[in-house]
C-alpha cells in the first residue's frame, strides 16, 4: 500500500468538481486499500463531488494541533475502501454524501 496525500497545518486542499464531472480518487487495480489517504490537517479543506474508492483510510480529517473546523465534505462518493471517511479532532460538514461498500463506513473520534 503506498500514495498518501498530507496537507499540513495551515495548508488546505480545495477539491470541488460537478455533478457531470466528479474529480475521482482511485486505482487501477481496483482492490480495497490500494491507496493509503487523504491525510487532512487543518481548517478550511473542502471537497464537493468527489468520488473516493479502493483506499485505505480514503479521507481522514484530523485536527492537529489543535481542533480543525470549517471543513466541508458535500455531495461526495465513499465506496469499496476500508474505511471511508474518518474524522478526528475536527468540525466537519458532510452534507448529501453516499458511503456504502467500505469495511467501516465512518469513523468518529471525539477529542
Amino acid at each position: 500500500m503506498k500514495n498518501t496525500f498530507l496537507t499540513q497545518n495551515g495548508a488546505r486542499i480545495e477539491a470541488k468538481g460537478t455533478q457531470q464531472n466528479p474529480i475521482t480518487f482511485t486505482s487501477d487495480n481496483h482492490t480495497r486499500q490500494a491507496w493509503k489517504n487523504l491525510y487532512i490537517y487543518g481548517s478550511n479543506n473542502e471537497f464537493e463531488y468527489c468520488n473516493f474508492e479502493y483506499g485505505n483510510w480514503a479521507v481522514n480529517f484530523y485536527g492537529y494541533p489543535g481542533y480543525a473546523t470549517g471543513n466541508v465534505v458535500k455531495n461526495c462518493t465513499f465506496q469499496n475502501n476500508d474505511q471511508g471517511l474518518r474524522i478526528q479532532n475536527s468540525d466537519v460538514d458532510v452534507t448529501a454524501c453516499l458511503i456504502e461498500d467500505n469495511r467501516h463506513p465512518l469513523n468518529l473520534w471525539a477529542p
